[in-house]
């Protein structure tokens, strides 16, 4: 009995934060407690400002700390450096004493991972939970028609009904948001510790190695090959979502119109080559 009260308490703590040393450049991120967080509502002080003035460069927040280029970089080598390692020395010796040909580098997606593993898992859970209730509105519509279609319906029920699909709305739209601005920051966070990964490299290459890369090739490196894993990050996700969606979809749509479904279905499946061909060939 005492614990749902307990829970409940604690969840009410983690919304209050303790205040650090006044700052008026330190972001109001880092004192926000937990709801404030998901909801943003921290920034309200940067809108309220705006909409009265023009914003001017002193009215933002500094970056936070594990946002900036020297943190990312250095906590990108730290999981970076001894792969590589590993990879370029056998028994304290360099490769090239046993292979004609430089092996295979380690892989820069398990270092990122590394990096940001909790982010990435953070914002999976949300993504669950956000595609899971996409198909609850459904249900509950299902069950607001059958209460209306009904004569015997109790009031309070479809009263019920209409407030549960609102709060479910609400509740996915808040996690659908909050998992966009996880996978967004992780973009921007990937983008800049490999550009300073990029830029610390060069600094470190001798001069007969720096001869052979142009300055156009480097900024490429850094300006456009990098600014792919920023696009990339939020849709990462998608590999596993899409088909989560479709097996959710399918699953309902089975219990909705028993195995009548199937036929219509396997149409769609069989459609899917000659679609994916007709796009090809418009491309071309």
């Amino acid at each position: 009995m005492a614990f749902w009260p307990i829970v409940v308490l604690q969840t009410f703590l983690y919304c209050f934060t303790d205040k650090r040393k006044p700052d008026a450049d330190k972001s109001e991120e880092l004192d926000s407690g937990f709801l404030n967080r998901l909801t943003n509502w921290w920034f309200t002080t940067v809108q309220i400002r705006g909409a009265k003035n023009d914003l001017e460069m002193d009215d933002l927040f500094d970056l936070n700390p594990g946002s900036k280029s020297p943190h990312l970089g250095a906590l990108f080598e730290k999981y970076w450096i001894p792969k590589l390692k590993v990879t370029l020395m056998r028994d304290g010796q360099h490769v090239s004493h046993f292979f004609s040909k430089m092996p295979v580098p380690p892989s820069m997606i398990n270092a990122l991972f590394r990096m940001f593993k909790y982010e990435f898992l953070t914002a999976t859970a949300f993504k669950l939970m956000s595609d899971t209730l996409q198909f609850v509105n459904p249900f509950l519509l299902n069950q607001l028609i059958s209460f209306v279609s009904s004569p015997d319906g109790a009031f309070w029920l479809g009263i019920s009904y209409a407030v549960l699909m609102f709060v479910v709305s609400e509740i996915r739209s808040l996690m659908l948001n909050v998992y966009n601005n996880i996978m967004m920051r992780m973009g921007m966070k990937i983008q800049t510790a490999l550009t300073t990964a990029v830029y610390r490299k060069t600094l470190r290459l001798s001069a007969p190695e720096r001869r052979k890369k142009t300055v156009g090739e480097i900024i490429n490196h850094m300006a456009i090959d990098v600014e792919i894993f920023q696009n990339l990050t939020p849709q990462v996700q998608m590999f596993w979502s899409c088909p989560y969606q479709i097996v959710l979809a399918l699953t309902y749509l089975i219990i909705l119109l028993g195995y009548s479904a199937l036929p219509g279905v396997a149409i769609m499946v069989a459609a899917l080559p000659i679609n994916i061909f007709g796009s090809l060939t418009v491309k071309k």
